[in-house]
């Protein structure tokens, strides 16, 4: 009888913990077709922000924030697409004068 309930204690352990797993586990980005699509509002034509403080001021906030997202939220399998979204952030770190930070990406 002991043994009946610790074997249903284990069994029932097991399945929450399997459970627990799968709600943990993010999504997989093994290839460029995997990636979200991702769209970002632009107030002007990028040659009008290129070299303004409008890059600064509206396109890299949320651009920092999508691909932060991404390294977050998904398992990104693809060494390639990791790279260019860390290079991504070292970019924005250098155009803001972030230098160190981006020194601590590059050697992630």
């Amino acid at each position: 009888m002991h043994m009946r309930l610790l074997l249903t204690v284990a069994l029932a352990g097991l399945t929450l913990a399997s459970s627990a797993a799968a709600q943990t586990t993010r999504p997989v980005i093994a290839s460029d077709a995997d990636m979200p699509p991702t769209q970002f509002p632009m107030p002007r034509p990028p040659s009008e922000i290129l070299n303004t403080p409008a890059l600064e001021s509206d396109l890299l906030p949320p651009l920092r924030a999508e691909v932060e997202r991404l390294l977050r939220d998904y398992d990104i399998k693809d060494p390639t697409i990791l790279n260019r979204l860390r290079i991504g952030l070292a970019s924005i770190d250098l155009i803001e004068n972030q230098p160190e930070r981006a020194l601590r990406l590059i050697a992630e």
